[in-house]
C-alpha cells in the first residue's frame, strides 16, 4: 500500500511552512516520512512546490486542483496511486506510530475508508482510502465542497475506535497534528513528560 504525505497547504495558522518546522533533530516531514518508510518503500509527498523536499529522495507530486486544501491532496494521491488503497497522512503528526499504521493496513473491510477516531472525532489525514473514490472526490472538488470529514461521512467507512487506537497509542497523540507553533510545542512537551 502506498503512503502519501500531504506537505502542501498555506500553513496560514502556523505562520511558515510547517512541514519544515524543527522536531528534535529533524523536521516534521522528515520525522513523518521516516515513520512511513519503516513500513513501505512506496512513500510519496504531495506538494505544489517540490523544491523544499528534493533532498528527501521521495517522489513529490503536485495537486491537480491546487489551492483547495486536503481534499485536493487526497485526489492527487488517488489519481497517482500505485495500489488499490492508499494511506493518507498529514506532515504535521510527528508522533505517528508505524505499528498502528501497519495494523490499520491489515484490516479487512469492504468500506471505502478506514479511519481512526481521535479525541476530536475522525482523523481523515491518518486514514486509508480506496481508489474507487476518485470520481467522487473529483466531483466534490469541482463543486467546491471541500470538507474532507464531510466527504468521509458520505461514503462507507470503517471506524477504528478510540479503544483500538489506545492499544498502540494510549494518550492518542499519534493522531495529533500541529496546526500552530503552540500546538507543536505542546506535542514536544508531552514527549518530554513521558521521558
Amino acid at each position: 500500500m502506498d503512503i502519501w504525505i500531504i506537505a502542501g497547504g498555506r500553513s496560514s495558522r502556523f505562520g511558515s511552512n510547517k512541514a519544515l518546522a524543527p522536531w528534535k533533530n529533524k523536521t516534521l516531514i522528515e520525522t513523518v516520512t521516516g515513520a512511513a518508510r519503516s513500513i513501505t518503500e512506496q512513500v510519496f509527498i504531495i506538494a505544489n512546490d517540490p523544491r523544499p523536499y528534493l533532498d528527501f529522495g521521495l517522489p513529490v507530486i503536485p495537486d491537480l486542483f491546487p489551492g483547495l486544501g486536503p481534499l485536493s491532496g487526497l485526489h492527487s494521491a488517488l489519481y497517482h496511486a500505485e495500489s488499490r488503497r492508499i494511506f493518507l497522512l498529514a506532515c504535521d503528526m510527528p508522533l505517528v506510530q508505524p505499528d498502528f499504521m501497519a495494523w490499520m493496513m491489515t484490516l479487512k473491510t469492504r468500506a471505502s475508508v478506514i479511519i481512526p477516531e481521535g479525541l476530536t472525532g475522525m482523523e481523515p489525514l491518518h486514514a486509508i482510502y480506496h481508489t474507487k473514490l476518485l470520481p467522487l472526490v473529483e466531483e466534490r472538488l469541482r463543486n467546491k465542497r471541500l470538507s474532507i470529514r464531510s466527504f468521509v461521512r458520505e461514503v462507507p467507512y470503517h471506524l477504528v475506535s478510540k479503544k483500538e487506537v489506545a492499544r498502540f497509542c494510549p494518550d492518542m497523540t499519534c493522531l495529533k497534528g500541529a496546526n500552530t507553533p503552540d500546538e507543536l510545542y505542546m506535542l514536544a512537551a508531552s514527549c518530554t513528560s513521558k521521558d
